[in-house]
């Protein structure tokens, strides 16, 4: 690799980083805290897959969905036809959200217009709080 190539990516990768500290433990990281969701590292090659609108009604699920400590409530979305008529007409609504069901990225509840993004493709989930057993110890 290029020495100034490899100079450039260090110091921007440098520049970006910020560490922070608590009370309990400190850590780096290249975002701040709570602003971004996790994805599968097979979702980007799921999405390349698919039509475009149904790639839009995909990413709009994502953005409804809300960060939190309780699954229930930040995976659960209302998909309804005029929820996303923004992006997509009322057929390709249809035709796009059954791809995504068949691919399992969205999942079906007892309630049609209640749909579960599946965190096990992307989630806004705060990572649970690990109790360590020997902390008292």
């Amino acid at each position: 690799m290029n020495f100034d190539l490899y100079e450039f990516l260090s110091e921007y990768i440098e520049r970006i980083k910020k560490t922070y500290l608590t009370n309990k433990f400190g850590y780096t990281s290249y975002t701040k805290p709570n602003t971004m969701f996790q994805i599968n590292n097979k979702l980007p090659e799921i999405l390349m897959t698919l039509d475009l609108s149904t790639i839009k009604m995909y990413l709009k699920c994502l953005s409804l969905i809300k960060r939190n400590h309780d699954p229930t409530f930040c995976i659960t979305i209302t998909m309804t036809p005029e929820s996303f008529s923004d992006i997509v007409s009322r057929g390709t609504y249809f035709k796009s959200k059954k791809i995504l069901l068949d691919l399992k990225l969205i999942v079906k509840t007892p309630k049609p217009s209640i749909i579960l993004v599946n965190p096990e493709y992307a989630n806004k989930l705060f990572k649970p709080k690990f109790e360590d057993p020997f902390d008292d110890v």
